[in-house]
């Protein structure tokens, strides 16, 4: 996990890859705080992407999802991750969860992809 972390930080968020510090660490630890992960493999087994959360009594809050870039070009991970979380949470409970995706930073051209989730809630 800690590889493609490590490889899609400094790919896509090099600016902020200092300020994920603890989650790398976590990572380096196999996550021994109160988060889970949901692993995305292809059918050879490869980590494609990872979406960590946490899971709470009435809803999951997304902390981080980070994926292989380069697979990345032929389709959207990113997203796939997050429908995959949805995807097993229903089929584990059917009554369904809130997920909080995390805050969505309006013309941010990294985290537009949340629009695309709805119900979304928007505060001015």
């Amino acid at each position: 996990h800690y590889t493609l972390f490590q490889d899609y930080m400094q790919k896509r968020h090099p600016e902020d890859f200092r300020g994920f510090r603890y989650l790398a660490a976590d990572l380096q630890s196999d996550l021994e705080t109160h988060s889970h992960m949901l692993e995305v493999r292809n059918k050879s087994g490869k980590l494609l992407a990872v979406t960590i959360f946490d899971a709470m009594d009435d809803a999951i809050a997304c902390i981080s999802t980070f994926y292989d870039l380069e697979e990345s070009k032929k389709r959207s991970l990113g997203k796939f991750a997050i429908l995959k979380l949805v995807e097993s949470l229903k089929r584990d409970d059917p009554d369904p969860l809130h997920i909080y995706l995390g805050a969505w930073v309006r013309n941010s051209t990294k985290l537009d992809y949340k629009k695309n989730f709805h119900n979304l809630e928007m505060f001015n």
